[in-house]
């Protein structure tokens, strides 16, 4: 739980830098960012829910922390703004 208030934090004061460098012209788009983390970590728990109860706790906690990774170093080297937005859902 640590990690979704970290994810969020961190990136809020360079949200608007991070517009400027991905060439957001809308100012309001630019909160996209935020609104595609929460929507995926939502998702997110719908699938992961069940499949703790059937396989317990561990390893679907590993392999989310793997995803969980790999999109954050997906986002962290995106070209464009809709492969940000991809990579945060």
């Amino acid at each position: 739980m640590a990690l979704n208030s970290l994810a969020i934090d961190i990136m809020l004061p360079a949200l608007q830098q991070i517009g400027a460098s991905l060439g957001v012209e809308n100012e309001n788009h630019r909160q996209y960012v935020i609104t595609a983390y929460i929507l995926g970590f939502g998702g997110g728990q719908l699938f992961f829910g069940p499949i703790s109860d059937r396989f317990g706790r561990r390893a679907p906690l590993v392999a989310g922390l793997i995803i969980y990774v790999a999109a954050v170093a997906a986002a962290a080297i995106a070209p464009t703004f809709a492969v940000l937005l991809a990579c945060r859902a």
